[in-house]
């Protein structure tokens, strides 16, 4: 396998393992102990983890060093607002482009990979590329968030309402919905800030 194909291999793992939740709060990340469990030299693992800092799933620590982000109720208040911000505009641009067929409809996992799903679906509508990339970053960014918003929140029939009107692109249900979904998990943030993060945060 080529270098290039090994970094791929490396951060497409590793991605996969710190968006299904084996890392938390504070958490480590380091690049030898990765290697070896990747069965990678350390040199693509790196290269992953300064990829994945970019995209902001992790973020530096203590001189070159790196870590999952801590977890803080400001922080998540700031990226749930971030979400109702941009999917205010993204259903904004998906009016406007909207055509007579209706995004694909997959089978997600969980309620939250169906709302990742949803906000996908919208992006796709926009037919602009950077908003599709600033929303598959959004959804990259709440995974961990919504693996635990189910224990939280019982908004199943939220989730699938607005579903059903993106697909439909019933455009005012579909306004109506993600306001109720942002002020649902606005109302949770304390609750979820304790959930992820752990009592000895940054020490592991």
């Amino acid at each position: 396998m080529n270098s290039g194909a090994t970094t791929m291999r490396v951060y497409g793992a590793l991605k996969g393992r710190i968006l299904s939740g084996e890392f938390v709060s504070g958490d480590r990340l380091d690049p030898a102990l990765l290697a070896r469990d990747l069965v990678s030299s350390v040199t693509p693992v790196r290269d992953a983890l300064h990829r994945l800092m970019g995209e902001r799933i992790i973020e530096s620590w203590e001189q070159a060093g790196f870590r999952m982000p801590l977890v803080t109720e400001a922080g998540l208040r700031e990226l749930y607002g971030w979400s109702a911000e941009l999917m205010t505009l993204v259903t904004r641009m998906a009016v406007a482009a909207a055509g007579s067929d209706p995004p694909s409809v997959r089978n997600p996992e969980s309620i939250g990979s169906e709302a990742a799903e949803i906000f996908d679906r919208l992006a796709a509508v926009a037919h602009n590329h950077e908003v599709r990339a600033a929303v598959g970053s959004l959804n990259d960014r709440l995974a961990l968030a919504r693996r635990h918003e189910t224990l939280l929140l019982n908004d199943a029939s939220v989730i699938q309402a607005l579903s059903a009107s993106v697909a439909a692109q019933r455009w005012a249900e579909v306004r109506a919905g993600l306001l109720v979904y942002h002020r649902q998990r606005m109302r949770i943030v304390p609750a979820l800030a304790q959930v992820l993060r752990p009592v000895e945060s940054g020490t592991r």
